[in-house]
């Protein structure tokens, strides 16, 4: 589940506003044209420009509430790249004073959700134990002004992004089925998370696979810190499902207790409803009904 949940603004950016912004990344990376910028429209808060390849990332913010977070980000970037040596994150480059934008260098390497079959388990065993080494020094860092997702929240969040999906989700989703969804939303996973409790920590917030690279040198690197936020650790963990590395991520943080998986199985139940809602939004059907699948077997399961 993401640390806070993002406003579903419109993904259909004007060819002119693309246009301006180009031409601001052209200036910024000293480039003769805009042939080597491709625009990508895909992110919630952002609009992003890759620069060779993902040599450089300029971003610019959807909304002024993006814009305020901006300051959070550069700052959480800082800290990660503080955090430990051996994990790559983007050096911030540019920033805008009033942050009408950021840019940063990138790291490099694949997204592990695009190569995890192709990894063995001993290099699965290795990226765990970097990644777990990693969070935790990061969730000890400090970060002034950034968000603080407290349980009330976390619920409240939860349960406005249901019901931003609940009539298109329908159709996935049987009478009694819709029922228990509900009742599992507003009235058993909330008391879950009150009885479970929180130790909020400075989190990345949007901790996944598609975040997470790796190249053949064994080096990792760490992307996209738009989510930081003061929130439960265990945020940190719902999104690692390769069996493998969750194991070595957990045993290297070193927290492997039985609650501790509580919250995060909890967590990652709930971050399903988040995740249906956004795959109705971008029209990513086929998707939404492997998630809808999901929900139907954690309802079907008594919760």
């Amino acid at each position: 589940m993401l640390c806070y949940y993002k406003t579903m603004h419109s993904q259909n950016t004007d060819a002119s506003t693309i246009e301006h912004e180009k031409q601001i990344v052209k200036q910024l990376a000293n480039l003769p044209d805009t042939t080597d910028i491709a625009f990508e429209d895909a992110g919630w808060d952002s609009r992003a420009y890759i620069v060779h390849e993902g040599e450089y990332i300029v971003k610019f913010p959807r909304s002024e509430k993006v814009r305020g977070r901006y300051t959070s980000q550069i700052a959480a970037m800082k800290l990660a790249a503080s955090t430990s040596a051996d994990v790559l994150v983007p050096k911030v480059i540019w920033m805008h004073p009033t942050n009408e934008y950021f840019g940063y260098r990138g790291v490099r390497g694949t997204p592990l959700a695009t190569i995890l079959d192709q990894i063995d388990e001993t290099t699965k065993q290795f990226i765990g134990q970097e990644l777990g080494t990693f969070l935790k020094g990061f969730h000890k860092n400090q970060l002034p002004g950034a968000r603080d997702m407290s349980i009330g929240e976390e619920i409240k969040q939860l349960q406005n992004w249901y019901e931003k999906g609940a009539e298109e989700g329908k159709q996935f989703f049987t009478s009694a089925e819709q029922r228990k969804l509900h009742i599992a939303v507003h009235e058993i996973w909330p008391t879950q998370l009150q009885k479970l409790g929180s130790t909020n920590k400075l989190c990345h917030g949007d901790f996944h696979f598609s975040n997470i690279f790796y190249d053949e040198s064994d080096q990792i690197g760490i992307i996209d810190f738009g989510d930081v936020c003061y929130a439960d650790p265990s945020k940190d963990f719902i999104n690692l499902d390769d069996p493998a590395i969750f194991e070595a991520t957990l045993a290297a943080y070193g927290e492997t207790g039985d609650k501790f998986r509580q919250k995060i199985a909890l967590r990652k139940q709930m971050l399903q409803v988040i995740k249906l809602t956004a795959q109705l939004a971008k029209k990513q059907l086929t998707e939404a009904q492997v998630t809808a699948g999901l929900l139907k077997q954690y309802i079907s399961l008594g919760v």
